[in-house]
């Protein structure tokens, strides 16, 4: 059996990005989640909100690390 197409729209931000998106996390880990979706918006040219990114980066396994 073949797979069948899947309906529905692409991600915003294809998976061939994740790592781009790993080492600005881990380059920046006290930044707030805006401020990450503002380096990914001039890093890549994908512009996220910050819930969206907050799942993806769960999705991902990262945690955002704030400074005490």
């Amino acid at each position: 059996m073949a797979e069948k197409p899947r309906s529905g729209r692409p991600p915003k931000l294809p998976p061939a990005h994740y790592e781009q998106l790993r080492a600005l996390v881990l380059a920046h880990p006290d930044a707030t989640l805006p401020e990450h979706a503002a380096r990914l918006a001039a890093a890549i040219g994908v512009s996220l909100s910050p819930s969206h990114l907050s799942r993806l980066l769960a999705r991902l396994g990262l945690r955002l690390k704030k400074r005490v």
